[in-house]
């Protein structure tokens, strides 16, 4: 199918490009702070409540961990 090989074209592409690693890391960082700051535990509710997908840690952390060095 054509567009399923243009999509794989275009992903392979753009996973693949050269990337100043510094300045993804700042980037990959500023997203899951603005992600946190939404979503994740209020800062005084934190030693109360542990959200396991938002919180520090979680799972959202470790899939950011992952784009990155998907990305790096």
């Amino acid at each position: 199918d054509d567009t399923l090989k243009a999509f794989e074209d275009i992903r392979h592409q753009i996973l693949c490009r050269q990337r100043d690693k510094a300045s993804l890391r700042q980037e990959v960082v500023d997203m899951r702070e603005k992600m946190r700051s939404n979503l994740g535990t209020p800062a005084a509710r934190q030693n109360d409540v542990f959200h396991i997908k938002h919180d520090n840690g979680g799972i959202v952390d470790v899939e950011f961990m992952v784009q990155y060095l998907m990305l790096a």
